[in-house]
């Protein structure tokens, strides 16, 4: 499926898959985390990729148009314009923002200095010692996929 979003952009869509039976998205709605559980055959259904242009959408048609929801590029997602009119020719109007990223989000972080030999500090018995505050715990979520029981 080809489908041109802007003068400047054309997604050569191909049928794409979430590869799990269930997908489960969390997300923070007013402070608070919710979980969603999506089927993943209703997923895959409408589901469809660009490789080469890095975008994963969801298209679906119903009695008002087509709607196409998701990434369009590495930065940038669209979105149907729910109460918008639709145009003259009766497509539905859709938005495209910009996805707004934090520093770091997309960096490799590495070591690319050469150390000589080690560095040794002695302590310094001048100065007073200072208290250490242990930090905030961090807890990580992990989500593995496997194609087979372990």
């Amino acid at each position: 499926m080809v489908m041109q979003v802007h003068d400047k952009l054309t997604l050569n869509l191909r049928k794409a898959s979430v590869a799990a039976p269930t997908v489960r998205l969390i997300t923070e709605e007013k402070g608070i985390t919710v979980t969603h559980y999506y089927n993943g055959e209703h997923v895959n259904r409408d589901l469809y990729e660009d490789e080469e242009q890095i975008a994963s959408v969801i298209v679906t048609k119903d009695n008002f148009g087509v709607h196409v929801k998701g990434l369009v590029g590495p930065r940038h997602r669209i979105e149907p314009l729910p109460v918008a009119e639709r145009s003259e020719d009766g497509l539905v109007p859709h938005a495209i923002h910009e996805i707004e990223f934090e520093d770091m989000v997309d960096s490799t972080l590495r070591h690319t200095k050469i150390d000589k030999g080690p560095v040794t500090v002695e302590r310094q018995l001048y100065w007073p010692v200072q208290p250490q505050v242990p930090p905030d715990p961090v807890y990580v979520e992990i989500f593995v996929v496997s194609d087979q029981s372990h």
